[in-house]
């Protein structure tokens, strides 16, 4: 049986219309693929999450998103959101990521690690 988790707009990756590719920084993004991660940050309104979004549209990506915003600033409220995020990609046979529960609060390092 699959979960079915609720849609939220911190981890739903927005539709977008008629957005022009911006084929200079996708190039840049291209080569960012390289690593784990990829970290794009700006000044609110510059179109970070139009290009981010656009790039994933235009490769058919899979990925997590995932919104920061002030309230992630409470780790338990970090982890438990981007448990959400990455639900759809568990299988059904593997167990789901644990939460972020007073008894973890003494030693993040190793909750993180084992995250």
């Amino acid at each position: 049986m699959k979960h079915i988790t609720a849609s939220l707009a911190k981890t739903t990756r927005p539709t977008l219309a008629r957005v022009l590719p911006r084929k200079r920084l996708f190039s840049i993004l291209d080569r960012g693929r390289q690593r784990p991660v990829i970290w794009v940050t700006g000044p609110p309104g510059s179109g970070k999450t139009t290009l981010i979004a656009s790039y994933i549209d235009s490769k058919n990506l899979r990925c997590t998103w995932y919104q920061i915003d002030h309230g992630d600033s409470d780790v338990a409220t970090f982890f438990y959101y981007m448990g959400l995020a990455t639900a759809d990609q568990i299988d059904a046979k593997t167990k789901r990521l644990p939460l972020f529960t007073p008894e973890y609060q003494r030693d993040l390092t190793t909750f993180t690690r084992r995250y």
